[in-house]
């Protein structure tokens, strides 16, 4: 794992997605990673972006979200506003209407962390809409008009856009030795976790 901070978020860099979380008792809690991050984002053209959200309750137990956001960035409107406008939507229906998916509503009544799961094509640009506002949304735990304990910025890509990295990004070396590490573990706290890209 390679970490650094952007705007005052922890950024990390890992070799695959599994958050590994502490508890006061001594024991963890895995948060696997979320189904959008297996979906094809290589050779789509363009910038193809996946979107989705889990959630962490305070006994430990995860849930992943069975819907997703499928965007693709437009003249006017890139994919990560696209993004927060679909969680806007869908947290706002499944807490209006929580018998058509009692399970999230349960998860959303008492969360102990949000987590936005991300896959796209290039790694979220600098541009105002893109990655301060991912950034922004760890930093404040807030997404739109909800507050929550804790964000987590959960994301993958399959290359570096080259003209506007993440600030906190290693190189080829530091990669290669990171990737032998098979899993990494964090304290529960506001972060953004991206697994290293395939190309980059």
């Amino acid at each position: 794992m390679i970490s650094g901070e952007e705007n005052g978020v922890a950024w990390h860099w890992t070799n695959n997605l599994l958050l590994s979380v502490g508890e006061l008792d001594g024991k963890s809690s895995d948060v696997k990673a979320h189904p959008v991050h297996g979906l094809p984002v290589a050779s789509l053209g363009g910038n193809t972006f996946y979107g989705s959200f889990s959630v962490l309750r305070a006994d430990g137990q995860s849930y992943h979200h069975n819907r997703y956001l499928t965007a693709n960035p437009t003249k006017t409107h890139h994919t990560e506003p696209q993004y927060f406008e679909w969680l806007e939507t869908e947290i706002a229906a499944i807490t209006l209407v929580s018998m058509s998916d009692p399970e999230a509503a349960s998860f959303l009544a008492k969360p102990r962390a949000f987590i936005m799961e991300i896959n796209q094509t290039n790694t979220p640009c600098s541009g105002k809409a893109c990655r301060p506002t991912i950034l922004a949304a760890v930093a404040n735990s807030k997404i739109g008009r909800h507050d929550w304990p804790i964000v987590v910025a959960r994301m993958s890509a399959n290359q570096i856009y080259e003209s506007q990295p993440p600030k906190v990004f290693p190189t080829s070396f530091e990669i290669a030795h990171a990737r032998k590490n098979a899993m990494a573990s964090f304290a529960l706290k506001s972060m953004c976790v991206h697994r290293f890209p395939e190309i980059g």
